[in-house]
């Protein structure tokens, strides 16, 4: 990061986009804070130095018009987001990671949240599914659920239906599609999975969500 902006083989959205992916598998485990506080000053001091040539993602982020004072605020914004991605799956009991990290012969390996959901839901010995909130339908299902503790039987589990409706709020790659489609035609070719989503993501669209977009006081059309 020492060489002109125009002669780095990253950017500063780059950088951004590397720590942000570091953050997401680091499960919490993201360095103690003199490596956080430097990685910090760091970011300042390299926005500082390409003000006149700061990438679309940073430009937005701290504006078109650098201001020293609160520059040091706005990257202590962005690493408050960080960790809160970092924190994002710390509820679940079968989905907090999604890393493997591997060992001596295998190297480590990133499996997507939508990929181990969908392997749990084909699974054949039908695992407990702790994560996932089940809503009755009706009075109908409220008593069959009711009563189903008498018999020992436990909730209806999404694999049980022939056809799965998933629809991923925020965004979904093509990448994890394929990954959920070659999952259910290895497991359960005849299981017939409907996937929607809000839309495709791409990395520019992750990262403007991420650290751009305004996700509380959405416009709605």
């Amino acid at each position: 990061m020492h060489k002109p902006a125009n002669e780095r083989n990253l950017n500063l959205d780059d950088i951004l986009c590397l720590t942000t992916y570091m953050y997401a598998i680091a499960d919490g485990d993201w360095g103690d804070d003199d490596e956080i506080k430097h990685l910090q000053g760091q970011f300042v001091k390299w926005i500082k130095e390409d003000s006149e040539e700061l990438p679309p993602l940073m430009k937005q982020i701290v504006g078109g018009k650098v201001t020293e004072s609160i520059l040091a605020d706005q990257v202590e914004s962005v690493w408050n987001r960080l960790e809160s991605i970092g924190h994002a799956r710390t509820r679940f009991q079968h989905f907090k990671s999604v890393l493997d990290p591997g060992n001596a012969m295998t190297p480590a390996t990133v499996k997507s949240l939508l990929q181990q959901l969908i392997e749990k839901i084909v699974d054949p010995s039908k695992p407990d599914l702790p994560d996932i909130e089940y809503k009755s339908g009706g009075l109908k299902d409220l008593l069959k659920s009711g009563f189903g503790f008498f018999k020992g039987s436990g909730k209806p589990q999404p694999g049980d239906a022939p056809l799965l409706l998933l629809f991923v709020i925020g965004g979904i790659t093509t990448g994890e599609v394929k990954q959920i489609m070659d999952v259910v035609n290895k497991a359960k070719p005849q299981f017939e999975v409907v996937i929607g989503s809000t839309r495709i993501s791409s990395i520019d669209s992750t990262l403007g969500s991420l650290f751009v977009a305004d996700n509380i006081n959405i416009d709605v059309l």
